[in-house]
């Protein structure tokens, strides 16, 4: 499944996180941030946003604020808390 950046760019469907067991979400929470981080890199790069390029390159997925993570939703899909279907990852609209 993929869905569509604010600018109508394709990405792939974000990473599931899995409630099984701590360490499983923990892990989990970590491959939705790298996928986050690189996702809004490529957004930046198709963009030819070199400011917003430069800020994304600096964030690291093992030191992860919220306000980083909201910095990379409102730029992908210009809303902070974004929501996607569990089961096929589509965006969910309002």
């Amino acid at each position: 499944m993929t869905g569509k950046t604010q600018s109508g760019r394709d990405i792939p469907a974000p990473p599931r996180i899995r409630g099984e067991s701590e360490r499983k979400v923990i892990h989990d929470l970590r491959q939705q941030r790298t996928w986050l981080i690189e996702q809004a890199r490529a957004e930046a790069a198709a963009r030819e946003d070199d400011f917003a390029g430069t800020l994304f390159k600096g964030l690291d997925p093992k030191n992860f604020s919220q306000a980083d993570g909201d910095s990379c939703c409102l730029y992908l899909f210009g809303d902070t808390h974004p929501e996607f279907d569990a089961e096929t990852g589509a965006r969910l609209k309002d």
